[in-house]
């Protein structure tokens, strides 16, 4: 079992439980220039890993949907789907060594994924 890394855990979102897992707050405009269209490509891309039916609410602004509840995956991180609504709407910061990974995969998510040998990483 390959242990995917979490982008986009943000304690916001619920990932409370987890040491490490950023503000959303705290990242909100922080986003450096560049690649945001590709990014955003990319992570709309994600193969459905957990599928969860429904939709969030956007949690900085409660009148809009943030979109799907379901975690994408690329086989080395898993984000929530509302992490593109989040960083096309809100300009958050994603760490570095995501973004460069994204990049070296030429801003394709990789075709053949076996969902089934990922696991998420544990709080």
């Amino acid at each position: 079992m390959t242990v995917l890394r979490y982008v986009g855990n943000f304690i916001e979102l619920g990932y409370d439980d987890y040491v490490d897992a950023p503000s959303l707050q705290a990242l909100r405009d922080r986003r450096r220039p560049g690649n945001k269209e590709a990014l955003i490509a990319y992570l709309n891309a994600g193969v459905t890993l957990v599928f969860a039916p429904g939709f969030d609410r956007d949690v900085l602004d409660e009148t809009r949907d943030a979109g799907s509840s379901s975690i994408a995956t690329d086989g080395t991180y898993a984000w929530p789907r509302t992490l593109a609504y989040y960083l096309e709407r809100y300009d958050v910061a994603l760490p570095e060594e995501f973004e460069r990974h994204a990049e070296q995969n030429r801003w394709h998510v990789p075709d053949g994924i076996a969902i089934g040998k990922l696991t998420l990483p544990e709080p």
